[in-house]
C-alpha cells in the first residue's frame, strides 16, 4: 500500500511541474500496474511542452505517461532498463 507519494514532472513544461492528483491517486492504493497507469495518466495531463525542440509536441506529452509509468515501475523494483534502452536507441524516430 502507498502511504506517501509525490510526482514531479520535469521537462515537459518551462519548469517541473507537480503532479498532485497523480500522487494523490497512489495513497491507499496498492503498487499495482492498475494504479500506476492511473497515475502516470493523471501525471501526463499536467504536461505542456514547449515548442522548444525537434521533437514532436504531441509525442513529448504522450512520453510523459510513459517516463512516469517506468519511474513508477522502477520504485516498485521491476527492472525497467530494456524498455529505457529501447526507447533512447529509437528517439530519432519520433522527431518532427
Amino acid at each position: 500500500m502507498v502511504e506517501d507519494a509525490r510526482i514531479v514532472v520535469g521537462s515537459a513544461a518551462s519548469r517541473p511541474l507537480i503532479a498532485a492528483d497523480a500522487a494523490k491517486s497512489l495513497l491507499g492504493r496498492p503498487f499495482n500496474p492498475e494504479t500506476i497507469a492511473e497515475a502516470a495518466t493523471l501525471a501526463a495531463r499536467i504536461a505542456k511542452p514547449l515548442d522548444n525542440t525537434d521533437f514532436n509536441m504531441t509525442w513529448r506529452k504522450r512520453v510523459t505517461a510513459e517516463f512516469v509509468t517506468y519511474a513508477l515501475r522502477e520504485l516498485r523494483g521491476d527492472d525497467v532498463r530494456a524498455e529505457r534502452e529501447s526507447l533512447t536507441r529509437h528517439w530519432g524516430d519520433h522527431a518532427s
